[in-house]
């Protein structure tokens, strides 16, 4: 029983993080040119076809492969770039 919840709540965590980094974030669809700016792609959760994201309700903790929250720091890294650079092009101040 145990396993089974702990899947189910793999699941929704990581359903939950890509959903408020989907809307937090510029980038929501892949590959998204803006003039001349190319936003980068979301890593995948996903290695193998089983998620690396798991969210543990005991203890209200989520955890994730060194790789992936490398790869999450690096897409934010990016976005970040792309939005000054798309801010500098259009003249909007940021």
């Amino acid at each position: 029983m145990k396993r089974k919840q702990k899947k189910t709540f793999c699941t929704a965590a990581t359903a939950g993080i890509i959903s408020l980094l989907l809307l937090t974030s510029c980038a929501g669809f892949p590959e998204t040119n803006r003039g001349s700016v190319v936003f980068p792609d979301f890593p995948s959760p996903e290695t193998d076809g089983e998620t690396v994201v798991c969210f543990d309700g005991e203890s209200g903790t989520v955890t994730m492969p060194l790789w992936y929250w490398l790869a999450v720091v690096e897409y934010a890294v990016e976005v970040d770039g792309a939005e000054k650079m798309y801010r500098a092009e259009c003249g909007e101040g940021g």
